[in-house]
Parts: structure tokens; C-alpha cells; sequence
């Protein structure tokens, strides 16, 4: 793992930027702008509904992290979620990529699996989530819930000290 001053150095493949999105807008990639937004612990619903609860929360963000307070999810903004997003918050699932999804890959890749580690939720990933949610006797759909991070430190953890 690769660090700078104490922090994770993230590949760039994880920061894909979403689509530009404005204030109305309604779609997914505004879905999961509030997924990452309530990963940094905004109180937004995760509705698809760019609406002034969201718009509220990106200024507020964009305040907080020193971006360019516009209310609109840009490229910044975006790289910025996806950047400093803390692992185990959010669930993941296929087409997620961001700092969290890395550590997942890490801690998948010390519990045996083999993969690439480059932030981004692909199928090689969900193969692997899947696997070990049918070691542990999780319920095995590929999606990284609060119980299969948990799973996942708890794992990684007793591996780290033997």
C-alpha cells in the first residue's frame, strides 16, 4: 500500500468521474452522489432527486473540502467524493470505484483472493465478494454490506497476526 503523509494513495482508475449533475436532476449517477454524500455523513435520502436536501449537501461538502461552492457534482467534486469516501460506510456493488472500493480489494486480496487492486467494482471483485460471502455463510449476491465489511476486518485482522 502506498502512502503520503500517512494517507492511502488511491489510484486514479478508482476516481471515475460521474456525469455532470445539477440541481433536478433526477437519475443514478445522482443516486449514488448521495450514497457518497451520506458515506460523509450528510442526512440525505438516496433517491435519485437531485433536490435542495442534495444541493445543500454538496455546498456544504464543497465548503469543507475547499472546492468551488457551486452546488453542481462536477469532475472536482466527484474525484473529491470518491477520494476521501472512508471504507466500510457505503455498500458496494458492481460499478462502484472510489478509496473504499481499493480497500475492499486490499482486504479481499489478504483474506487469499486474487485480484487487482485498482478501485474500481468489477466482475473480478463481485467473484470475489461472492466467494467469500459463501465461506462465511453470508447471503452470497456480491454486494459488500455492513456485515461483509465487518466479515472482512475481522478477517484480515486475525490474518495480519498470525
Amino acid at each position: 500500500m502506498n502512502t503520503s503523509q500517512g494517507r492511502t494513495l488511491v489510484p486514479h482508475t478508482a476516481l471515475v468521474p460521474g456525469p455532470d449533475l445539477n440541481p433536478w436532476d433526477t437519475n443514478l449517477a445522482v443516486a449514488e452522489a448521495q450514497d457518497l454524500l451520506r458515506a460523509h455523513g450528510f442526512d440525505i435520502p438516496v433517491n435519485g432527486d437531485f433536490d435542495w436536501k442534495t444541493e445543500n449537501a454538496v455546498k456544504s461538502y464543497q465548503r469543507k473540502y475547499d472546492l468551488r461552492v457551486d452546488g453542481i457534482v462536477g469532475m472536482e467534486t466527484w474525484i473529491s467524493l470518491k477520494r476521501t469516501v472512508p471504507p466500510g460506510v457505503r455498500a458496494l456493488q458492481v460499478g462502484r470505484s472510489g478509496a473504499d472500493v481499493f480497500e475492499l480489494q486490499g482486504l479481499l486480496q489478504i483474506a487469499g483472493y486474487r485480484l487487482k487492486r485498482d478501485g474500481v467494482f468489477g466482475e473480478e471483485t463481485q467473484r470475489a465478494v461472492i466467494a467469500f460471502q459463501q465461506q462465511h455463510r453470508l447471503q452470497a449476491n456480491g454486494t459488500v454490506n455492513p456485515m461483509t465489511w465487518a466479515l472482512l476486518g475481522v478477517r484480515a485482522s486475525l490474518l495480519k497476526q498470525s
